[in-house]
């Protein structure tokens, strides 16, 4: 399970590298991306 966890956390983490690269999406919508990753992250 914790496997899946981390793979989630990974794919989380990658979307908020690209939206930091492109600078397309809003500062709010890497907020709650952040949000997830951290939620994901106390689950562990």
């Amino acid at each position: 399970m914790s496997r899946t966890k981390n793979s989630d956390r990974l794919f989380i983490h990658q979307s908020i590298s690209n939206q930091k690269q492109s600078s397309a999406f809003p500062l709010g919508v890497m907020g709650g991306a952040a949000l997830i990753e951290f939620y994901l992250f106390k689950q562990l």
